[in-house]
């Protein structure tokens, strides 16, 4: 096998692609990475959703420096992913606690997309986390829908393309 063909690309077959005239940073995805790109971002954001609050709480969860959660946590406020409120504990100073916002909370079916991607492709020595119904306790899976019929879509069949916004 040549260098050439050892390093080559995986195609992407042509149902996935874009329309060609999506400008790189033009569109969600790249916003969101602009935001998101950061692994203590994505993992802050993970521990929120898990249903840590505090600070410490996080910090120790996640064994990072208290600037860059303190740095990462006030990027997320500004951006409108997280919210704070204020709590207080007997004997103890006013404190924040930190807490999904409503876009924040959008993210979560791309959490749970990636959350299974990682399970999928890279399986670690224990049982991994998957989302299950609170109720019922059965497994639950994404997919995607039809908007207009609510009917499952193939992926193989889904092509981007740009929408007027309303």
């Amino acid at each position: 096998m040549s260098n050439s063909e050892s390093h080559a690309s995986p195609s992407v077959p042509e149902t996935v692609i874009a329309d060609s005239d999506f400008p790189v940073a033009d569109c969600g995805l790249a916003r969101a990475a602009r935001l998101l790109g950061d692994r203590w971002m994505l993992l802050i954001l993970r521990q929120l959703f898990y249903g840590a609050h505090r600070f410490e709480e996080m910090r120790e969860a996640l064994k990072i420096p208290k600037s860059v959660l303190s740095t990462r946590l006030s990027a997320l406020i500004e951006a409108g992913l997280v919210e704070t409120r204020d709590y207080r504990e007997a004997g103890s100073r006013t404190r924040k606690a930190y807490y999904l916002s409503t876009a924040g909370e959008g993210l979560g079916l791309s959490f749970l997309a990636l959350l299974g991607w990682g399970n999928k492709y890279f399986p670690e020595d224990f049982d991994p986390i998957h989302p299950v119904d609170a109720t019922t306790r059965r497994r639950l899976k994404l997919m995607l829908v039809d908007a207009e019929t609510g009917e499952r879509a193939d992926l193989t069949q889904v092509k981007l393309t740009r929408t007027p916004a309303n």
